[in-house]
């Protein structure tokens, strides 16, 4: 499969999405939670429909990522991976979901193998053993959940 060119004006979103993210934590009007005044930080303003894959670059022989939002109850992470890059065999304490945005990979879950190409959405669950390893450059949305307090 031959590398997809990204449009120079997805390439240069991320930038628009921190001056808009910036003027909107200086005006007060950055999104978190009400209840608890907890803040949402990261390059997801609301109500915007940024374009995913053009936010994060390939790099040769590395695996690149970018945090899109953080809190205390999710973290949503960007990655690209050049092609035969991995992520060997590790466990969390939450549920993470992939959504393959570009190419393919081969996740391990569990020690079941599961071939993810894009618009692919595979759930890891929490505590389950798993690994991501690029059969060709890939780029990856990585929601994870996480656990409340007991």
């Amino acid at each position: 499969m031959s590398e997809q060119q990204t449009d120079p004006s997805e390439r240069n979103g991320l930038a628009g999405l921190v001056a808009t993210t910036a003027d909107k934590l200086a005006a007060g009007d950055w999104p978190g939670d009400v209840e608890t005044g907890r803040a949402i930080t990261g390059y997801l303003p609301p109500a915007e429909l940024p374009r995913l894959a053009g936010a994060v670059d390939y790099a040769a022989d590395s695996v690149v990522s970018k945090t899109v939002l953080e809190d205390d109850d999710r973290t949503v992470t960007l990655f690209a991976f050049d092609e035969g890059q991995a992520l060997s065999e590790h466990s969390a304490p939450f549920h993470a979901f992939v959504h393959v945005l570009d190419g393919e990979a081969e996740l391990v879950i569990g020690g079941q193998p599961v071939r993810a190409t894009p618009d692919g959405f595979v759930l890891m669950p929490a505590d389950v053993p798993h690994a991501v390893r690029a059969v060709e450059r890939f780029k990856m949305l990585l929601v994870m959940l996480h656990k409340g307090e007991p």
